[in-house]
């Protein structure tokens, strides 16, 4: 018997516990009811996502490259590859930027800098026909810094013109060192003098220590500023005269008599980099080892003057001609867009 009321009460316990099971299985969730879900850990191999298949860079066999695809300048097939860290391209004629990258970043100018030299001695020195004397401090530092040269002499007299000359065509230091003092009485005062300009100008990522653009620790400038610098410039008459003359001979000296040829360094190149650049204009090259290969050159295309400026090309060496080629590359590219 009493076996039989304990059977019995388990029966209605299990009856019981299966309703309540139901009605709750059945109940409908609130829609702001959260809904527990227990932490299981799942464990998939990473998705593997499906790329179209990329032509890879050919790179030179021991050559290390550090190179930028312009892709927001040109679309267009093949891509243009550019070596230079910091670049800008302007239209010079209304302002528009039409390329950059970092154009605004310091970094060391080279022998850029002696577009400024040249269009402030230019303003300065009013006498193309005064003259200055190179002494052995001036030629002793100059050699002590590894620095480009025209060639001048200790003891050698050398014009006003011919200095300038020297100064842009083949990038010689000792034309700069010799302008600075003929116009400005000493090196520091011409430097300040450029560093005045800057201000005139407006630049606020360039500051000149020396008239040469030999590496040193308060020498920079940008992209930016060196189209500033450069566009300025090329409103001076006699600043295009100069950096349109291929060859140049100063005048006979005692030290020189039939006087020194000099080559103007954009025209020579050019030809090394087997460039035909009917668009170019003239420009400045440059080298130091902290500045790498840079160049700032002026063009025109369909009666539109262009400004570029690139800085920061290869990896410290002076060879392959990475400015010429990036120049090059980037002109002919928005040039052929724009004839599209």
């Amino acid at each position: 018997m009493m076996f039989k009321k304990i059977i019995s009460i388990i029966l209605v316990v299990a009856a019981a516990m299966l309703v309540s099971c139901n009605s709750k299985h059945n109940q409908p969730v609130q829609k702001n009811e959260t809904v527990a879900v227990k932490d299981t850990e799942i464990k998939c191999k990473p998705v593997e996502t499906s790329e179209p298949d990329k032509e890879a860079e050919t790179v030179p066999e021991g050559e290390e490259r550090n190179t930028i695809i312009a892709e927001e300048l040109f679309s267009s097939e093949p891509p243009v590859y550019i070596e230079s860290t910091s670049m800008l391209m302007i239209n010079a004629d209304t302002g528009e930027h039409i390329y950059e990258k970092d154009a605004h970043k310091e970094l060391a100018p080279a022998s850029m800098t002696k577009v400024m030299t040249t269009i402030v001695a230019l303003e300065c020195i009013e006498d193309m026909n005064s003259e200055f004397t190179f002494t052995d401090e001036h030629i002793s530092y100059l050699r002590s810094l590894s620095s480009s040269v025209a060639g001048f002499s200790a003891g050698e007299t050398v014009s006003a013109k011919d200095l300038i000359y020297a100064t842009m065509l083949p990038s010689g230091g000792d034309g700069a060192i010799g302008v600075a003092i003929l116009a400005a009485g000493s090196v520091e005062s011409f430097v300040d003098l450029m560093n005045k300009k800057v201000e005139e100008l407006g630049l606020e990522h360039t500051h000149f220590a020396n008239p040469t653009g030999l590496d040193e620790l308060n020498h920079y400038s940008s992209a930016y500023d060196m189209c500033q610098i450069m566009n300025y410039a090329v409103k001076n008459e006699a600043f295009i005269e100069i950096i349109t003359t291929r060859d140049y001979t100063t005048a006979p000296t005692p030290y020189h008599p039939n006087g020194i040829k000099l080559r103007n360094l954009i025209q020579e190149g050019v030809t090394n980099n087997s460039i035909s650049a009917p668009y170019l204009i003239g420009g400045k090259p440059g080298f130091t080892d902290a500045a790498k290969l840079c160049l700032v050159t002026y063009a025109e295309h369909n009666d539109t003057h262009y400004i570029l400026a690139t800085l920061g090309a290869g990896n410290g060496e002076k060879y392959p001609q990475y400015h010429f080629t990036d120049m090059d590359a980037i002109y002919t590219a928005y040039f052929s867009q724009e004839n599209n």
